[in-house]
Order: C-alpha cells, then sequence, then structure tokens
C-alpha cells in the first residue's frame, strides 16, 4: 500500500455550516437575535401587536414572550409562520432563533454533535479492541483519549486539521479503521518532522546494503531505518489493524518520502519484504505517489502504481528465482537453508517465506505451519522500534 496525504478530507468536515456561525461567538457572525428582527419589522410595517396576532395566528402573550426574548421553546409551525413574516427561510430563522438560547441548551446541542461525529468518523469497536480505549460507552472520555492523542482542540480538527494539505480528490473511501490508521501515521509524521533532505542517488548507493541486516533480528530493521532516516526517509512501524489489509505504506509528507510497516501474519521475513516492496515505491514511483491520494493492496488498483514490480522488486532483492530453484528442492534441510541463506546475506526465513508462498500460489495450500520454528515472529525486532504509537496518551 501507499498513500499520498496532501488536502483536506472532504468528508465529514465537522459541525454543519449553521451550527459553526451561531456557536462561533469571537467571528462576529453571531445571528441577529429572533426578538431584535420581530420588533424591527413590526416597527417597519408600523403594525400592531394586535394585527401581528391576527397575521401570524399565535396568541399575543406568545408574542410578547419572542419580543422579551422569554420563549425557550418554539411550536416548528409557529417558528416557521414567524420565518415567513420576517421574509426568511427556515434555516435563517433558526439561526438567530438558537442564537437566543441559553447557553446550557447550546451546550447540549453542541455535545450531540460532538458525540455524533464520533460515531460517524471512528470505529469505537475496533478502537477498544486494539486497546486505544477503554470503554465505548463512555462518550466523553472517548472525545477526550483522541483530542489528547491527536493534540487537537476540538473533535472536528480530526477532519480538518490531521494533514492539512491532504488532496481534494475524491475517492470511495469509507474505512474508519483505515482512516484513523492512516492519520495516526501523518500525524505521527508531521510530529517527527524529518529534517534531512530526501537523497535519491544516495538510496540507490545504500539499496544493496541493506540485504545483510535482516540476518539481525533484533537490531537489524532499526539499524537500516536509521540510515534511511539519514537520507531523508522516515520509517515508522505501526501495529497491523485485523480490519484492515495493510502490510506497508508510503506516505510524502513535506516533500520527503516516509514508510510504514506493519506486523501483518506477525512473520519477521514479511517486515523486510514489506520495507523492500515500499523503497520500490519510493525510487521508482514518488511521482504516481505524489498525483494520488492512496492505494491500499488487494483493493482496486486506480493510481496506475506496479504492485506486481514492487512485488517482485522485493523477492528478487532477497533471493532470484534463479536461487529459488536451487535452495527449494532442499528445503526441509535445515542446515543446507541456513548456510545458503548466510552465503546470500539473508535471514533463512525469507527462503522459508518464499517457499510458502509459491506452494500455496501453485497447490492452494498453506505450507507456513510446516516451517514455523524457522520463521521467528515480529516481537524481537518490534519492541526495538517505535512501535504501537497507539499505547501512548499522546503523539
Amino acid at each position: 500500500m501507499y498513500v499520498y496525504l496532501h488536502s483536506k478530507s472532504e468528508l465529514n468536515m465537522g459541525k454543519p455550516t449553521f451550527v459553526d456561525d451561531v456557536f462561533s461567538e469571537l467571528s462576529g457572525k453571531r445571528p441577529e437575535l429572533l426578538s431584535s428582527l420581530l420588533e424591527q419589522r413590526i416597527q417597519n410595517l408600523n403594525i400592531s401587536y394586535r394585527q401581528l396576532e391576527s397575521i401570524l395566528g399565535i396568541e399575543r402573550k406568545t408574542i410578547a414572550s419572542i419580543l422579551k426574548n422569554e420563549q425557550k421553546q418554539f411550536n416548528v409551525t409557529n417558528l416557521i409562520k414567524i420565518g415567513a413574516f420576517l421574509e426568511m427561510s427556515f434555516t435563517e430563522v433558526l439561526k438567530s432563533f438558537t442564537a437566543q438560547m441559553p447557553k446550557d441548551d447550546i451546550s447540549e446541542i453542541d455535545r450531540v454533535l460532538r458525540l455524533t461525529y464520533i460515531f460517524q468518523n471512528f470505529d469505537l469497536k475496533g478502537l477498544k479492541s486494539m486497546g486505544f480505549i477503554s470503554s465505548i460507552t463512555d462518550l466523553d472520555n472517548v472525545e477526550k483519549r483522541i483530542k489528547t492523542f491527536f493534540g487537537l482542540n476540538d473533535i472536528f480538527s480530526y477532519s480538518r486539521n490531521i494533514g492539512a494539505a491532504f488532496s481534494k480528490v475524491n475517492k470511495n473511501y469509507n474505512n474508519r479503521m483505515l482512516d484513523f490508521w492512516n492519520k495516526s501515521a501523518y500525524a505521527f509524521f508531521e510530529k517527527i518532522n524529518n529534517k534531512n533532505e530526501y537523497d535519491r542517488e544516495k538510496l540507490i548507493q545504500i539499496i544493496p546494503s541493506i540485504r545483510p541486516y535482516s540476518l539481525d533480528v533484533q537490531n537489524g530493521l532499526r539499524i537500516v531505518s536509521r540510515a534511511l532516516y539519514e537520507l531523508g526517509i522516515t520509517i515508522v512501524f505501526q501495529p497491523y489493524l485485523p480490519t484492515t489489509q495493510v502490510r506497508g505504506a508510503t506516505f510524502v509528507v513535506n516533500g520527503k518520502p516516509c514508510i510504514v510497516i506493519t506486523n501483518r501474519n506477525k512473520n519477521y521475513a514479511t517486515l523486510w519484504f514489506a520495507l523492500l516492496h515500499e523503497l520500490y515505491h519510493v525510487l521508482f514511483e514518488l511521482d504516481k505517489v505524489e498525483a494520488s491520494v492512496f492505494h491500499l493492496t488487494g483493493e482496486l488498483n486506480l493510481e496506475f502504481v506496479n504492485e506486481e514490480a514492487a512485488n517482485s522488486f522485493a523477492r528478487r532483492y532477497f533471493l532470484s528465482e534463479e536461487k529459488s530453484r536451487y535452495i527449494f528442492p532442499f528445503i526441509k534441510e535445515e542446515v543446507i537453508v541456513d548456510r545458503y541463506a548466510k552465503k546470500n546475506q539473508i535471514h533463512p526465513s525469507l527462503i522459508y517465506n518464499f517457499y510458502c508462498y509459491d506452494q500455496q500460489m501453485k497447490y492452494n495450500k498453506n505450507f507456513w505451519g510446516l516451517f514455523n520454528k524457522q520463521m521467528p515472529g515480529t516481537e524481537d525486532t518490534t519492541k526495538n522500534l517505535n512501535s504501537d504509537i497507539w499505547g501512548f496518551s499522546t503523539l
């Protein structure tokens, strides 16, 4: 997967327009009170309160309470009548009525809007299952957790401000967990703010030197990530989310490539494969990444990036077809596989991983269980990376 997020999302951008107008007391755009508008209209038309009662079909005591700004609730029909008398649309008269509501009532409406926004934009069950929140019913604490984590002044800024340069290209994209994953990564990259300039020529020079570090399960990926950081490429790890299919991602933040790798399948070899896959996009398709909003592995590719080429690049980098044909017949001879892996400066799990993948493609059967002992998990590697950022209170 690769992602280029460089403008606001146009979905669920926050409060409705009229609510922005009503509640923005500091903007100077607060609507005029309904009582004032009604009084002005009476004077302009030079009519009596009795005549107004006849026109509106509303009792005089109700009209008096409106003029004194004491009317706390409105019959909708009466509100529409008053709007017609004032020659205002229903939305306009509603703005003016809302503007004179008590602050406690406005706060209640604002709370409904905020909590509704949370349900629209966040998969609460998913966030709880990944340990980001502890409860899906304590919505006030859910709101506080999200705001604190992203450093937001208000919950609506989740759509408005995270990735302020996101593309306005409209896509069929409504996966709330994946959106959270993307925004977390993008905000994290912004916080890191790599000061090094991206140097493609040096990346080309360093690529051949990456392979041997796969032999160091604990520190190899961290060392490579630090080296790439010096070249202007930021690498982070984010845990895989079960509701997504993300193995890796490439972002462009402040004009520089940023890569996320995940522990999908919890297989050590896939961490390295994902890294080289994403480096292919950085090396050869960065212009396409910049022109796109995002690409999801396993979904329809509308960005014309070459996922097969990226996979082939990563595969050939670690183990070419010729080398595969040589070593696969000895796949059950662990000593031979280990010796061949060392000769080619790669971790043995990469050989087993490629063998299992090829056999699954050929026979449509799962072969990974046969070599569990030869393929380490990702725990020892990821604990030395900036893993599980969602476990922290704030980015």
